[in-house]
């Protein structure tokens, strides 16, 4: 992912790859906010848990 990241900067500059993130972050807020929807929980609760796991990830669960 770091080489496909550093491969996007240098071809296209970091403005590019800023605009790389922010397209992804919206598709996945909008599929937690479908997600929230079809459930009926809150997507702000959603949001969280995700976030949380993520950042568990990031350690190796420890």
């Amino acid at each position: 992912m770091l080489e496909y990241r550093g491969g996007l900067a240098r071809r296209n500059g970091t403005a590019y790859l800023e605009l790389v993130a922010t397209a992804l972050a919206r598709v996945h807020f909008k599929s937690l906010d479908d997600l929230a929807r079809a459930t009926g929980r809150d997507s702000t609760a959603l949001l969280d848990t995700a976030e949380a796991e993520a950042l568990e990830g990031l350690d190796g669960g420890r």
